[in-house]
């Protein structure tokens, strides 16, 4: 006689149907008999499923089926064991990877933490289940149902918390103790932060000399004296304006490192307002955006501004419907951009230079 074993039932924590009227016989005998015992008898391995699932259900914790044994008799395969065991029985086993993956995986939190709890019945006859081994104790807290949904928001408050404790310790840490370091953390995304904060270190690094006073004062600024790393900003008291001729602002909107250098120099503590691009903020998504520094003669309206990028999108969205239809539209669509881009920077160099020379010239 040929006997099989079976590992865990892939219908996890679920009941299969019970044919008849064996659930409501497992619930009377529930009521009858408190919880399981030694020797208890069933008609069938389903009826002794859906009672050790009614008290379950009862306590507070969940099942599944963990092993089950078969035996060929006269050539018929036949279901002679069933152990029943709480969700939380065993450990969970890592699986190794078949192969080697750069792609990161979540890592998910197991619910086992090695309950002992089980029920296992054994056929003694065609319908006639018995108990042979039962063990009711278990390791983790187990509530009734009619406080099931109080420990469900028990655990939704602790998963919220829990979520506002990783958004704290994700927060980007400060490198400094200036107060330009905080503010810029408090106002920009966490993107726009990290690369202010690169420049903001970087400009530790760099050594500003006033050269012109002035209305527009004249700086030069240069990494640990280093001639040739060179850059010349000019600075605004006045109206808190600063140009770089590296003109990184112009295109990223993140002050430059030869900038913060002279701000640092110049004692200032606070990122002045016409320094702030709104599109880098938290706040992006609300309101008209903030001008940064005004390079050229162009409008500084809001309203001018979101128009003019309303406009631009909707251009952009034509092209990429019309670049799309072919391979040889494609090719045409990426060559005028690039062509487009590369004026446009040309356009925005021209102006910052413009903006230098007047300067200069003061």
């Amino acid at each position: 006689m040929a006997s099989q074993i079976h590992g865990d039932d892939p219908s996890v924590g679920s009941m299969p149907p019970v044919i008849g009227n064996e659930l409501l016989m497992a619930a009377d005998v529930l009521a009858k008999n408190d919880e399981p015992r030694m020797g208890m008898e069933f008609d069938s391995d389903a009826a002794a499923r859906a009672f050790y699932n009614a008290y379950a259900l009862c306590f507070g914790f969940g099942i599944r089926v963990a092993r089950s044994r078969s035996e060929r008799r006269k050539g018929v395969e036949v279901l002679v064991m069933k152990r029943f065991v709480c969700l939380k029985e065993g450990h969970h086993r890592k699986k190794k990877p078949v192969e080697p993956s750069n792609k990161k995986k979540r890592k998910r939190l197991s619910i086992r933490d090695g309950c002992p709890a089980m029920m296992e019945v054994v056929r003694r006859g065609p319908d006639r289940w018995v108990i042979t081994k039962l063990v009711l104790e278990h390791t983790h807290v187990i509530v009734s149902a009619d406080r099931a949904r109080e420990v469900q928001l028990h655990r939704l408050s602790g998963k919220f918390q829990e979520h506002e404790n990783q958004l704290q310790e994700k927060q980007s840490f400060l490198k400094t103790d200036m107060v330009l370091e905080k503010q810029a953390r408090s106002i920009y995304t966490r993107a726009a932060f990290e690369t202010f904060q690169l420049e903001l270190v970087e400009a530790m690094q760099h050594y500003a000399v006033k050269v012109q006073d002035g209305s527009y004062m004249k700086y030069y600024v240069e990494r640990n004296g280093d001639p040739p790393t060179r850059h010349t900003v000019f600075y605004n008291v006045a109206e808190k304006k600063a140009w770089c001729e590296c003109c990184r602002f112009a295109f990223s909107a993140i002050l430059c490192r030869h900038v913060l250098s002279v701000f640092l120099l110049a004692g200032v503590i606070m990122l002045p307002e016409p320094c702030i691009t709104k599109r880098w903020t938290k706040k992006a998504k609300s309101g008209p955006e903030l001008i940064g520094l005004n390079v050229g003669n162009g409008s500084s309206s809001p309203d001018s501004v979101a128009s003019r990028y309303n406009d631009l999108v909707r251009d952009a969205i034509k092209c990429a419907e019309k670049g799309t239809v072919s391979a040889g539209a494609f090719r045409v669509a990426k060559e005028v951009l690039r062509k487009a881009f590369m004026d446009i920077r040309g356009h925005g160099e021209k102006l910052c230079k413009d903006a230098l020379r007047s300067a200069s010239s003061r």
